[in-house]
């Protein structure tokens, strides 16, 4: 059995968590996959994007992996531009493959429907097994360009992997003939455990636990919606007179979101994803405003950190997290809700701390990658087996 994987990433380089703060969700979810991968005897390379001059053309990722950066896609920004490029793309990771020659994969694997323009004609020209993880969807009535592309990838690709039935059922709906697999994203609890908050809390100058808003490339939106609310409950009196707020991901430089804070807000600024364990160790709970499309990891690395979270009740947090169990789940776009709920468990920091450990109890149950990994080779014996099968002319 071939022991190599090919992944595709061109969105998001999975070694940007590494050294860059609020890192996309689809480039932790590709580098947590890679090394759980790895860790199953599975050498995985990479294909992503090339993002500046400067960047090398191979790095390492782990002690198997390796990423592969793409010079057609330097400079690509918005959708259109990225469509321009696929064919460029798609010829220039072939003769990567060809030039390679020695090594045989077992499939290929896509994330975000730009990679999967890619991982598509390259699954058919070397005649493997094609797996996509699509990440984000079009509204069922859309017609653009895009969205059609992605309804075809859906229909096309072997297996589709998605992170909760709400979006199975949303695939399905696009496309009814894609064969969809549910596989809810995961965190490593060897990074994400309970730490000792006192670095964190006197870098911060802060006398005790506060509250933590992490903002990411996904959920700029929600995050100042809550700000917002923070601002002018702190205007009116309602927030404890020694209660912080720590925003991390973004800072006081940030016009668009300091002109939301106020005295009780402190500023983390920019803060690489291998060290945000220390700011969760800090918080007494964590603010997750979610959207339709979060992959709930913030949640879960919460969760794994002995941290409570309060979040919005969207399919991808209700999967990872159990209302006045791990937390507390409030109506989407509810604001003023959340805000009063993490104020709550501020107060009350012993019910903050059993929550916190019942938390950690569900990821090691239920949320490992190692756990996340093996379903997905599951998946993938899955294509073998049905490979075999129509091999001999079984099962057509």
């Amino acid at each position: 059995m071939d022991r190599r994987l090919l992944h595709v990433s061109l969105r998001s380089d999975p070694l940007r968590p590494q050294d860059r703060p609020s890192a996309s969700g689809q480039a932790v979810l590709v580098q947590d996959t890679v090394r759980a991968l790895q860790a199953h005897g599975y050498g995985v390379d990479v294909l992503t994007a090339q993002t500046t001059p400067n960047d090398s053309r191979r790095s390492v990722l782990g002690q198997m992996g390796r990423i592969i950066r793409l010079r057609a896609s330097s400079g690509r920004q918005d959708d259109a531009s990225w469509a321009a490029a696929l064919e460029a793309l798609t010829d220039e990771a072939l003769q990567w493959v060809r030039e390679e020659g020695a090594r045989r994969y077992r499939l290929v694997h896509s994330y975000y429907w730009i990679s999967a323009g890619v991982a598509g004609p390259l699954a058919r020209a070397l005649r493997l097994p094609w797996v996509h993880t699509p990440l984000v969807l079009p509204e069922p009535a859309a017609d653009s360009a895009t969205a059609v592309m992605v309804r075809r990838q859906l229909k096309e690709a072997d297996r589709v992997i998605v992170s909760n039935s709400e979006m199975a059922d949303r695939v399905i709906a696009l496309e009814p003939e894609a064969r969809v697999r549910v596989v809810p994203p995961a965190v490593d609890p060897t990074v994400f455990f309970p730490r000792d908050p006192g670095p964190i809390l006197r870098r911060l100058q802060l006398s005790r636990r506060g509250i933590l808003l992490v903002v990411s490339e996904q959920n700029h939106e929600p995050a100042r919606q809550f700000l917002r609310v923070w601002q002018a409950a702190d205007g009116a009196g309602r927030i404890p007179h020694d209660c912080r707020l720590v925003v991390v991901g973004v800072g006081a430089s940030d016009e668009t979101f300091a002109v939301f804070g106020g005295p009780r807000v402190v500023w983390a600024g920019s803060v690489p994803h291998r060290r945000l364990p220390g700011y969760y160790a800090a918080a007494t709970c964590t603010i997750v405003p979610g959207t339709r499309h979060t992959l709930g990891l913030a949640a879960l690395e919460s969760l794994a950190s002995g941290v409570p979270v309060v979040a919005s009740r969207v399919a991808a947090l209700e999967q990872v997290m159990w209302s006045n169990d791990t937390g507390v789940l409030v109506p989407r776009d509810d604001m003023e809700t959340m805000l009063e709920q993490a104020v709550a468990l501020w107060n009350d920091p012993g019910l903050a701390a059993r929550f916190g450990r019942r938390g950690q109890e569900v990821v090691r149950d239920c949320f490992t990658v190692d756990r996340m990994a093996r379903e997905i080779l599951r998946l993938y014996d899955d294509l073998d087996a049905a490979g075999r099968l129509q091999a001999v002319g079984i099962g057509r």
